[in-house]
């Protein structure tokens, strides 16, 4: 209902600097974001050894 998670899938390179790369697309309507959860705290779930980027209108999705 206004959200939808798709992913994940493997990004198109694959892997840079010896670390592998995936995505997940969120493709939500406006009135969703109050919803969302603050990324710090989705950052924090994050185990040691993997980071997250976001990026709120990306170029390629592949």
């Amino acid at each position: 209902p206004g959200l939808d998670i798709l992913g994940p899938a493997p990004a198109s390179i694959l892997r840079v600097a010896n670390r592998y790369r995936w995505q997940i697309l969120l493709k939500f309507t406006p009135h969703i974001l109050p919803q969302i959860p603050d990324w710090g705290q989705i950052f924090q779930l994050c185990p040691p050894g993997v980071s997250l980027t976001i990026d709120v209108d990306p170029l390629n999705i592949i």
